[in-house]
């Protein structure tokens, strides 16, 4: 059993997505943990940019959108560099879940950083 946990704290950090050209990165917490998932905190960090005009997070969980928040948008003051979210009472059940920051900009381009978390049954 605990090389199974090994296995999946080795494979989890393997497959972490890098940032996207140093622009945004997403670090979330607990990255392993036990069923059911009491609550999730992201830290989303983006870089000022004039070409940002939305910052977008949400987490997936095994069945599909557990919940997103939008952190920021073009109009509103200038965004934070950094940003932390919490979700609280997920109670879903075991499985792979994701925590997704996606940064529109003007041009067309996007910024997307994910986090892997795993929850153990």
């Amino acid at each position: 059993m605990r090389w199974l946990l090994i296995l999946v704290i080795l494979t989890l950090l393997v497959t972490t997505d890098a940032p996207a050209a140093g622009q945004c990165s997403v670090r979330a917490v607990p990255r392993v943990s036990t069923a059911p998932l009491r609550y999730v905190r992201a830290t989303a960090t983006v870089e000022r940019d004039p070409l940002n005009v939305r910052i977008d997070i949400a987490l997936f969980g095994p069945s599909g959108l557990v919940s997103s928040t939008q952190i920021w948008e073009r109009g509103w003051t200038e965004h934070p560099r950094t940003r932390e979210v919490e979700w609280k009472d997920i109670l879903e059940g075991g499985g792979n879940y994701e925590v997704i920051l996606q940064v529109g900009r003007g041009d067309g381009s996007v910024c997307r950083a994910v986090e892997r978390l795993f929850v153990a049954e």
